[in-house]
Parts: C-alpha cells; sequence; structure tokens
C-alpha cells in the first residue's frame, strides 16, 4: 500500500509539472517568435539599422528566434533519451551562446564610451560578424565538451555550468553597465554645471541691461516693460522645458539595463542549479519546468535590447501598427455585417459623387 501511495503521489505532481510545462510553452513560445521576429525584420526591410553595433542586437534575436523552435520539442520530448539528449545539448549551445551576445553588448557600449576613437576603426561590420561566427563555434565547441564530459552526478554538472557560464557572465555585465552609468553621471554633472553658469551669465547680463534702460530711458520703458516682461516669461518657460528635458538622465537608462540583465541572467539560469543543489537528482519533467526561465529571458531579451535603440523602435512600432491593421481587416473580412454596411457606404460615396458632379454640369 505505501508503494501504491508513493506510486500516486508521483503521478499527480508529474500531471501537475506537466500541465505547467505545457501552459507555459503555449504562452512563452508565441512572445519569443514574435519578439525576435520583430527584431529581425527590420534588418531585412532597411539599410539605415545595419550598423556594426546593431548587427550584435541581430545575432541576439537569431539566437532567442532557435530557442524558440526548440522549446516545445525539448519540453515534450523529455522521455526518450535519445532526444532528450540531443535537445539538452542543443539547448545548452544557444544559453551559452546568448549569454555570451549579451555579454558583447554590454562590453560594446562600455568599449564605445571608453575609447570613441579607436571604436569606429576596430568594430565595423566585417570584424563583427567574424566575431559572432566564433562566438557560436565556440559556444557549440563547449556544448558538445560539456555534453560529452558530464559527470555522473547532475550536482556537479550544474556546479560546472553555474561557474564556467552564470558567473562570468554575471560580472562582465555589472562591471561593463556599472562603468558606462558612472560616466554617464560625470557627464551629466558636468553639463549641469555649465548649464548653471551660462545662466549666471545670462542673469548678469539682464540686470546691466536693466539698469542702462532705467537711466537713458525712464519714459519709454514704462510701455515697453510689458513686452518684455512677456517676452522674459516665454523664455523662462522655454529654459525650465529645456531644463527639465535634459534633467532626464541617460545614465538612468544604463542603470535600469543593467539591472534588468542581470535580473535576466540571474533569474534564467539560477533555477537549473539551485534545484539540484537543493533537490537533488530530479526527474525530466521538473528539469524542463526549471528550464522555462531560461526561455523566458529569451522572450524579454527583444524589449530590453532592441527597444532602447531608436531607429529599431521606430521600426518596430510600424510593423506592429501593420499587423494590428491586417488583423483588423482580416476581422472586418470576417463579419458580414461589416463588409455589408462598408459597401453600402461605398456606394452611398459614389452616388454623393455623381449627384454633385451632375449638379455642377447644370450650374
Amino acid at each position: 500500500m505505501a508503494e501504491f501511495n508513493e506510486t500516486l503521489i508521483r503521478d499527480e505532481n508529474d500531471f501537475v509539472l506537466k500541465t505547467i510545462l505545457s501552459v507555459s510553452t503555449g504562452c512563452i513560445c508565441p512572445l519569443i517568435l514574435l519578439g525576435n521576429l520583430l527584431v529581425i525584420i527590420p534588418f531585412i526591410q532597411s539599410h539605415r539599422v545595419r550598423t556594426p553595433s546593431n548587427h550584435l542586437i541581430l545575432y541576439l534575436a537569431i539566437v532567442d528566434l532557435t530557442f524558440g523552435i526548440i522549446m516545445p520539442f525539448s519540453c515534450f520530448l523529455h522521455n526518450k533519451e535519445v532526444f532528450q539528449r540531443v535537445f539538452e545539448g542543443i539547448q545548452l549551445g544557444v544559453s551559452i551562446a546568448s549569454f555570451s551576445f549579451m555579454v558583447s553588448i554590454a562590453l560594446d557600449k562600455a568599449f564605445s564610451i571608453a575609447k570613441p576613437l579607436r571604436y569606429t576603426s576596430v568594430m565595423t561590420k566585417i570584424n563583427i560578424q567574424i566575431y559572432s561566427v566564433t562566438l557560436g563555434l565556440i559556444a557549440i565547441a563547449t556544448a558538445v565538451s560539456l555534453m560529452c564530459f558530464i559527470p555522473s552526478d547532475e550536482k556537479d554538472f550544474q556546479i560546472l555550468i553555474l561557474g564556467i557560464l552564470l558567473i562570468p557572465c554575471v560580472i562582465l555585465v555589472s562591471a561593463s553597465y556599472f562603468y558606462i552609468y558612472s560616466v554617464a553621471s560625470k557627464h551629466i554633472q558636468a553639463m549641469r554645471q555649465v548649464e548653471v553658469s551660462v545662466r549666471s551669465k545670462e542673469r548678469r547680463d539682464r540686470l546691466v541691461l536693466k539698469s542702462t534702460n532705467n537711466n537713458y530711458c525712464y519714459q519709454s520703458s514704462i510701455e515697453e516693460h510689458h513686452s518684455i516682461f512677456s517676452s522674459k516669461k516665454l523664455s523662462k518657460k522655454k529654459n525650465k522645458r529645456n531644463y527639465f528635458k535634459t534633467k532626464m538622465p541617460p545614465s538612468s537608462r544604463y542603470g535600469v539595463n543593467l539591472s534588468l540583465t542581470v535580473v535576466l541572467l540571474l533569474g534564467s539560469r539560477l533555477p537549473g542549479p539551485l534545484g539540484t543543489l537543493l533537490l537533488g537528482n530530479y526527474t525530466g519533467v521538473l528539469i524542463r519546468v526549471l528550464d522555462v526561465p531560461l526561455y523566458l529571458c529569451s522572450a524579454f531579451n527583444p524589449w530590453v535590447y532592441a527597444y532602447h535603440n531608436l531607429e529599431l523602435k521606430k521600426l518596430m512600432r510600424r510593423l506592429m501598427r501593420k499587423m494590428k491593421k491586417r488583423l483588423c481587416c482580416s476581422c472586418c473580412s470576417m463579419d458580414p455585417l461589416s463588409s455589408i454596411s462598408s459597401h453600402n457606404s461605398k456606394t452611398s460615396k459614389k452616388t454623393s459623387e455623381i449627384e454633385d458632379f451632375s449638379s455642377l454640369q447644370l450650374f
């Protein structure tokens, strides 16, 4: 009886885990495919986006798109040992590639700020293409070597991944974005000091002009005072607007990127090693459930990296508008009443145009 109860509990737990896995794949997989396709399509359509730094975002989107393609197979073929082995190796290689591209994007931004003169000569399209190809080959080689070198204990393997993959990536990303944040905050402080000095000079000039006007033209100043006062109000408003525009610090954007990337890296790869360290060697369904945050990271990557770029943001918004229009048109074509009303409106417009034309001919 005790063995029978244990099997029932295991079956119930497996059923719950399978439902969680199926729901998560059904929700996350379309998000991965849609978000990364919205990043890839602008590179095909326009040449403006094809800058060297944006190519890293493109390759990251391609890697995350492969995650979305792999996800259903790796989640639902966990019972078969051969397929499980193959998809585990592919998943490991793709995860290494995605993390390495995230780190390379952070290092690219830090290098552009640290050495801007050398950046244009070093970071060309050909160099980035060679770098990305070598990075992909290194990721595949490390994945194959790790899959061949899998130890007998799952804990040792997860600790190995934690030490090789996660900790160095988090250190490099946090260091690069912290450097960018510190440099941007220093630039903002310098800009504010310049603004304060310029404003103090403007105030002194205004006081000098007021004193000269009071000495030479006292009578005419009364009439012109209202116009000067109104113009000063307008200039103050403009200066306030410009001040608030410059007051929005661009360093906060890098701080947001830092926090988001660190959270994504830790939240995507920590559940697997922590699960093995706490729970021990667990079943295949639980492994797939703990790998769900890894796929969720690839769903958030397009909105973290590509949506902060202004050119990519504009093109992504255009694509989203086109998709909305097409969906609305398809919904309208499916509804017979809406199609009849649109047809009646078109015919009424045509009849009104014909009547107007005939009335013009009569006159």
